[in-house]
C-alpha cells in the first residue's frame, strides 16, 4: 500500500469540492470512471463536474449525517447563559439543525462561516443583513485569520 502512495507523486491541498474535482481532473485525466463514497447531505458539486467532463461517477451514499434529540436544549442553555462573540458554523448542516436556536441569539453576534457553502446556508438561513465572515481557507489556521479580520472588521 504504501508503495503506491508514494507512486501518487505530490500531494496537492483542494479548499473545497470545486477546487478538488480541478485537481483531480487536472492530475488524472485517464481516468474516466471514479466511485464516490458520501453522505446523504453530499452537494453534487463532484458529480456533476465530472460528469461536464465526460467522467463517470457512481456514487454510494455510505452514512447520514443526524441531529442530536437534546440539540436544542443544549444550545439555548449554552446561548442564554453567556454572552458570545461569534458562532462559528462548519457546515450548511450546522447552520439548518441549530436555526431555531441561533435565531433567537442577539444580532450582534458574529457569523464565522467555514467555507463558502456554510456561508451560503447563513444567508439562507438569517439573511443578508448578519454581521458575518467567511474563512478563506477551510483549516484552523483560516479559522484565526477570519475571526482576526472580523476583529478589525467589527469590534
Amino acid at each position: 500500500m504504501k508503495e503506491h502512495w508514494s507512486s501518487l507523486g505530490e500531494v496537492t491541498v483542494a479548499r473545497n469540492a470545486e477546487e478538488l474535482c480541478g485537481v483531480l481532473l487536472e492530475k488524472y485525466t485517464q481516468d474516466k470512471a471514479w466511485v464516490f463514497f458520501r453522505g446523504d447531505k453530499s452537494l453534487e458539486t463532484i458529480p456533476v463536474t465530472f460528469e461536464s467532463h465526460g467522467v463517470t461517477v457512481r456514487c454510494h451514499t455510505v452514512y447520514g449525517v443526524a441531529c442530536r434529540e437534546d440539540l436544542e436544549g443544549s444550545l439555548r442553555a449554552m446561548l442564554h447563559n453567556r454572552v458570545y462573540g461569534a458562532v462559528v458554523f462548519f457546515s450548511p448542516t450546522g447552520v439548518e439543525y441549530s436555526a431555531k436556536v441561533v435565531h433567537e441569539v442577539e444580532r450582534s453576534v458574529l457569523f464565522v462561516a467555514f467555507g463558502p457553502t456554510t456561508e451560503k446556508a447563513i444567508v439562507e438561513m438569517f439573511g443578508d443583513d448578519r454581521r458575518r465572515v467567511t474563512c478563506k481557507n477551510p483549516t484552523p489556521e483560516g479559522l484565526v485569520e477570519a475571526l482576526e479580520l472580523a476583529r478589525q472588521k467589527f469590534f
